[in-house]
């Protein structure tokens, strides 16, 4: 999922998003994907959270791309 957004905004953007999706903030939403996001996603994953985590990304991302302007022309085929 994350790799598929990647590939439409960058993996900059979507790894920040990932980030900020387990609860990384401040300095730490830097776009690097290194041994301290895969940590706190694996932490994520493990706790009360996880589940929710998916549905999260989605919501994050669905926003990202409403706000994007070509969203009226080609945005439902982005969402679906």
């Amino acid at each position: 999922m994350v790799a598929d957004f990647g590939f439409n905004v960058g993996i900059r953007v979507a790894a920040r998003q990932l980030q900020a999706a387990v609860g990384m903030k401040g300095v730490a939403l830097d776009g690097d994907i290194g041994p301290a996001m895969i940590s706190a996603v694996l932490h994520a994953l493990s706790g009360p959270a996880g589940p929710r985590l998916i549905g999260t990304l989605t919501d994050m991302q669905a926003a990202y791309y409403r706000n994007c302007r070509l969203f009226n022309v080609d945005g439902e085929g982005w969402l679906a």
